[in-house]
């Protein structure tokens, strides 16, 4: 937003930095309200749900994140001097270009070729509840909860071979019922 969003009693300045990203949204909006009796505003994110939105690609973006957070760590000076308002802008248009930087190199991208598969819903449910218990777990650090959610990515991960398998043969004994004429 244009407006502070942290506004410190103890600090002449403020200190927090609060962003959102839109994508395939070209039209949307922040603002920050200052309703709340504490010292950070909440920030409201207006998006014109009447835009034209861009069609599905079917490109995938795979991200490594550790070398993502290793290149960022490489490259954003933890607390650059800034005297003038030149430089808010030069440190705000370098924070920004790094950012972007690392993310196009930890970031690998795939083409679809053909259509979208969606995974059976019992598969889906497997990675919620695992989803869950990692969460659990690096809430409490309650080792059961770490151990649970390893066995069902294992689980999951055989799942998804089987299906795609599975889907693999039916695709193939379906393009073979379209290629081969029967023969009486």
């Amino acid at each position: 937003p244009l407006e502070l969003a942290h506004c410190p009693y103890h600090q002449p300045s403020s200190s927090t930095l609060d962003f959102g990203i839109l994508k395939n949204i070209s039209s949307g909006d922040a603002t920050s309200i200052n309703n709340l009796s504490s010292d950070h505003n909440p920030v409201s994110f207006e998006i014109n749900i009447s835009a034209s939105l861009a069609s599905a690609t079917k490109k995938v973006h795979i991200t490594n994140w550790k070398t993502y957070c290793e290149s960022i760590y490489n490259r954003i000076l933890c607390n650059p001097k800034i005297n003038t308002i030149a430089e808010i802008d030069d440190c705000i248009r370098q924070f920004t270009c790094n950012i972007t930087t690392a993310i196009n190199l930890a970031t690998k991208s795939r083409f679809i070729s053909g259509p979208f598969r969606q995974l059976p819903s019992f598969i889906v449910d497997k990675i919620i509840l695992k989803n869950r218990f990692r969460k659990y777990y690096y809430q409490t650090f309650f080792t059961p909860y770490e151990r649970k959610a390893y066995k069902l990515q294992k689980e999951i991960h055989e799942d998804i071979e089987k299906f795609v398998i599975t889907d693999g043969v039916k695709r193939f004994k379906a393009l073979m019922l379209k290629t081969i004429p029967f023969m009486i």
